[in-house]
């Protein structure tokens, strides 16, 4: 057994290996994302004069309250809380339901996992022009198919009510089979002893789903629900493809905004402006989401003490 002398040296050590293995990685994450990050704090500061970027002006706040006094802004605020929502929440009640699913034993389930993870692989600006021709109201196949059971279809993205539902349809398409990638592998780790149990206490399915199978995946819906919200606040691609933020602001969220303000009307200082706000608005949310977790934690904990 080593001196504890020796035991301290060789601890010391070890942590200044691990150290120097991280410091490469450490030095390329400040270069690609703390830096543009406070870059980006002090743009939103600034004010660059059109033809003249070289020459920027501090006018501190003032891009700040500008925002905040445009309708437009709130009604991109309102369409992103919206959009965040709803395809958060709908892709993990889809991911659930398709990850019980695919927790059974059937004939062709490798095949039809392997068929879930095409709208994953699928890139945002495929999958939206795919849907923007099948939603097309004339020739897309959305509509042939409601018309055959005698109905009209609805003009999906060309009427503010039925766009954003369109997108966050595509939206919720595209990422519930990673979803349910996630939970597929949180329902196999679940001993199968907690099932035999519950089904001799005389529990049912709903039962066992939810005192047995919700209670063991909390984390991992936590952690997938996290994702999932960090993305979706990033969707730029496929609403920019299918909708372009139109027709007239009814998808127009904070990335749309933050395209037009900074490349079409050349606001740089107000398009970080709203790009911190962004941040700052998803921070809020992952706090809520974290901090609602952790209370529900403390609750059970608490009660199983009782």
């Amino acid at each position: 057994m080593l001196p504890s002398k020796a035991s301290d040296t060789l601890s010391r050590g070890s942590s200044r290996s691990a150290l120097g293995l991280l410091f490469p990685a450490v030095i390329v994450l400040s270069i690609v994302t703390i830096y543009p990050t406070f870059y980006g704090l002090w743009l939103s500061l600034e004010k660059l004069p059109m033809g003249n970027f070289s020459h920027p002006s501090f006018v501190a706040l003032d891009n700040y309250a500008t925002l905040f006094a445009r309708v437009e802004f709130w009604d991109s605020l309102r369409v992103t809380l919206i959009f965040v929502t709803t395809s958060t929440l709908g892709a993990l009640l889809l991911g659930g339901v398709l990850a019980l699913f695919l927790n059974q034993s059937f004939f062709g389930r490798g095949l039809y996992m392997a068929l879930l993870l095409l709208p994953v692989v699928s890139t945002p600006v495929v999958s939206g022009l795919m849907w923007k021709y099948m939603l097309n109201p004339d020739t897309g196949v959305v509509n042939y198919l409601i018309r055959l059971t005698g109905l009209q279809g609805p003009l999906w993205l060309a009427k503010s009510s039925s766009a954003l539902v369109a997108i966050c349809l595509v939206e919720i398409w595209q990422w519930a089979p990673f979803i349910a990638l996630l939970l597929l592998a949180g329902l196999q780790t679940i001993p199968s002893e907690l099932y035999d149990a519950a089904r001799v206490d005389g529990a049912n399915r709903i039962r066992v789903l939810w005192h047995v199978v919700l209670p063991q995946l909390a984390s991992v819906i936590l952690s997938a629900g996290l994702l999932r919200l960090i993305d979706s606040f990033k969707s730029f691609d496929t609403i920019y493809v299918m909708t372009a933020g139109g027709p007239g602001r009814a998808t127009q969220v904070f990335n749309i905004l933050t395209y037009y303000t900074g490349f079409r009307y050349f606001e740089f200082g107000r398009a970080a402006a709203l790009s911190i706000v962004c941040l700052v608005v998803l921070t809020v949310f992952a706090q809520l989401l974290l901090r609602g977790s952790m209370w529900r934690s403390e609750n059970r904990g608490s009660l199983a003490k009782g």
